[in-house]
């Protein structure tokens, strides 16, 4: 099956900035990050697959693929990207300001608690 380049090369990039492609058995349908059919995408991913570059996964009617190591290295090459670019996947999130605040609060709320709580109040006899 014929594939323009410039189709190849923008699935590549999506593939390799996500880390993963979605796609629908449909295939006479067009994909809607591409705007090209479902059948050539599903070919080239199919290639991508045979050499091991990504892991493929069906689930109703859809079709998941994620980049794996050797995918990331064959990307790479092909696109000539840097060493240091890596999938959004891979990338790590800094929370560090979002837990100090968290234990801030939380540390306030054990300040507000009041201790007695989990005693039963005291009745008063009636006279």
């Amino acid at each position: 099956m014929r594939i323009a380049t410039k189709d190849i090369i923008a699935i590549y990039k999506q593939l390799f900035n996500d880390g993963c492609i979605v796609c629908h058995k449909d295939f006479v349908c067009l994909h809607p990050v591409f705007g090209i059919p479902n059948l050539q995408v599903f070919m080239l991913m199919k290639g991508l697959a045979t050499k091991k570059c990504v892991k493929e996964t069906c689930n109703w009617r859809c079709l998941y693929w994620t980049l794996n190591d050797e995918g990331i290295a064959y990307l790479r090459q092909k696109l000539a990207l840097p060493e240091d670019a890596v999938p959004s996947t891979l990338k790590q999130t800094v929370h560090t300001a979002v837990r100090e605040e968290a234990k801030q609060i939380q540390g306030e709320r054990k300040l507000k608690r009041d201790f007695n709580a989990g005693k039963k109040p005291e009745m008063k006899k009636a006279e």
